[in-house]
């Protein structure tokens, strides 16, 4: 969860603008390596606004850079499973 220090319920509540964070990149260690679906939330209307596949390296080391926002932002790393899916499951 990445949150933009300047935006505060004050802020929204007084109608103040708040200049969105551009340019915030998170930096996780020791994951295991392999491939993965980063999503990326929108906290405020419950959904996910962004997903891209990201991977890990031997080291364990995901450096990902987040899309704009004002508020706030939440990711989610999902493991991708490389095994094709069977015809029953969704």
């Amino acid at each position: 969860w990445i949150y933009n220090r300047d935006y505060q319920w004050e802020t929204s509540k007084a109608g103040r603008a708040v200049e969105p964070i551009e340019d915030a990149v998170i930096l996780l260690r020791g994951l295991t390596p392999g491939a993965y679906e980063l999503q990326w939330w929108d906290t405020l209307a419950g959904r996910v606004t962004q997903r891209e596949r990201v991977s890990v390296g031997c080291d364990g080391v995901l450096k990902a850079g987040a899309p704009a926002f004002v508020n706030d932002i939440a990711g989610k790393l999902v493991p991708v499973s490389l095994e094709p899916r069977k015809e029953n499951e969704l």
